[in-house]
């Protein structure tokens, strides 16, 4: 849980690769592992590279719409198309001025299907 930062006590650089470490740090420091490790949309990319990274903190892994870029050893992160980045930069600043409803419309629309704001439950909006 990232947003806001501050309030969070988040110090690092939002990234996938963090995001990737410090689930393994933390199955690790409650030496919970391995896991039966369940992933959605962002999650269930960073819980796909902490398999790959991490096989011995993993028993079994289950991915739910997975997003994002594959990550491989000595590839720079990949990047979103610059239209992709523009419509999340629009979408975050209307949140962090006051917004959030039409910052989470512009969001969500861009990456289900036009119209899916409009149309999911008061509790997904929630």
């Amino acid at each position: 849980h990232y947003w806001p930062a501050v309030e969070a006590g988040i110090q690092d650089e939002f990234s996938w690769q963090n995001h990737v470490d410090e689930l393994a740090e933390f199955i690790d420091a409650l030496d919970l592992g391995p896991v039966h490790l369940v992933g959605h949309s962002r999650g269930g990319s960073v819980a796909f590279n902490v398999a790959r990274q991490h096989p011995h903190l993993v028993e079994s892994l289950t991915l739910a719409d997975p997003g994002g870029p594959l990550q491989q050893p000595g590839v720079r992160e990949a990047a979103l198309p610059a239209a992709a980045l523009a419509l999340r930069t629009k979408a975050v600043n209307l949140i962090g001025q006051g917004d959030v409803e039409a910052g989470l419309e512009m969001f969500v629309d861009s990456v289900s299907l036009p119209g899916a704001w409009k149309k999911s439950t008061s509790r997904f909006r929630t």
